[in-house]
């Protein structure tokens, strides 16, 4: 049989290697110094990771690379270091040695979606024949974002008396700037987005024998949308101010990439005898470019019985709306401020003979979470 030509002709079966006992003893010096040379290749190889080292071909979002000795089975135990040449945009896929192109899947095991990879970036891959059918694990990838699905950050936005603030980590309320900057480690966010209440409506003044209440303000809209964060870092953030008596509520938004707008305002309730009739309420508000947009619940109408009873303020996502206001001879009742985030405030309510209007109640200011994800 004759010398190997090098280490990819050696067999794991003994009896498929040369010699095999009908060589020429003159060969047998040949034989010992191709096989120490070969266990020289292995020593230099290990210690270099030869065999598991390749520079990145195909292209940033398919990456090949040719391994020697090739690649030629996978096994969940199979890792592989890899030098990139370019930087991913979006799902990437490997394949060493011409292999079937499988999806690099991140720690979380979800979809790498671009910047995981950057150019002459150093990645390591491990096989897992348990996700979806075969993939690779991106074990870690030098000055990439490395996509674990680890929440990072919560910063929760609020707009208290038209001052924007923020609470990032757990920590108190602070003055905060208006534009979103990222967690460094930052790869997807998710983001809440509230508007806010519209304000309920007002009690007109009465006569004796005479009613009026006000109809409830809505609650504001709702969306909420997830994002890699390239799209949101920068976005400027508004947060609807609560609104007062009679008047819409404000949107909140983040950029034009999201926005849900505030709940329409409460409608007076004129001054009228008693006879049981309504004061139309009045529709929340609607989220617009998220992945889920919900609208704010309908403030409540208005009641002229005897006791008028004033409209509910319209529910939000985060709670229900103002109670609604009785009306009180002579001394009338104001209507009830929202507390929950984005519900609407309840209408004012006047019994007979009270000689003055009465305010309704205002809705609550709108709020925006952000949770930044690793």
């Amino acid at each position: 049989m004759p010398i190997p030509a090098s280490i990819n002709d050696l067999s794991t079966t003994a009896g498929s290697n040369s010699p095999a006992g009908s060589e020429s003893p003159s060969l047998i010096d040949d034989y010992l110094r191709t096989y120490a040379s070969y266990i020289a290749q292995l020593r230099d190889g290990m210690q270099a990771n030869a065999f598991s080292f390749a520079a990145a071909g195909g292209s940033a979002n398919a990456i090949t690379a040719t391994f020697s000795p090739a690649i030629t089975t996978l096994s969940d135990s199979t890792v592989l270091l890899v030098k990139a040449s370019l930087s991913n945009t979006a799902a990437t896929t490997f394949s060493p040695n011409g292999l079937t192109a499988l999806p690099i899947v991140s720690i979380g095991h979800t979809p790498l979606a671009g910047g995981e990879i950057v150019a002459n970036g150093d990645i390591c891959l491990q096989y897992n024949s348990s996700i979806g059918g075969g993939s690779w694990v991106l074990i870690y990838s030098t000055g990439g974002a490395q996509n674990s699905g680890r929440l990072l950050r919560t910063t929760v936005y609020i707009n208290n008396a038209g001052t924007l603030q923020s609470s990032v980590d757990g920590s108190a309320f602070a003055n905060a700037s208006s534009t979103f900057t990222k967690h460094p480690s930052t790869f997807s966010a998710d983001v809440e987005v509230q508007g806010s209440g519209g304000g309920g409506g007002s009690a007109n003044s009465t006569a004796a024998g005479q009613v009026a209440a006000g109809s409830g303000g809505g609650g504001g809209g709702y969306a909420r949308k997830r994002f890699a964060i390239a799209a949101l870092n920068g976005q400027t953030i508004t947060v609807g101010a609560g609104a007062a008596a009679n008047v819409a509520g404000n949107s909140s938004s983040i950029g034009i990439l999201v926005t849900a707008s505030g709940g329409g305002a409460g409608i007076n309730g004129g001054n009228v005898t008693p006879t049981g009739s309504i004061y139309e309420g009045r529709p929340g508000g609607v989220g617009t470019g998220g992945d889920l947009n919900a609208q704010g619940g309908f403030g409540y109408y208005s009641i002229l019985s005897s006791p008028a009873l004033s409209g509910k303020g319209g529910s939000s996502m985060f709670g229900d709306g103002a109670a609604p206001a009785v009306g009180v001879a002579t001394t009338g009742t104001l209507g009830n401020a929202a507390l929950s985030y984005g519900s609407g405030g309840s209408g004012a309510a006047n019994g007979a003979s009270v000689p003055s209007s009465k305010a309704g109640g205002a809705g609550a200011s709108g709020i925006i979470i952000i949770r930044e994800y690793a």
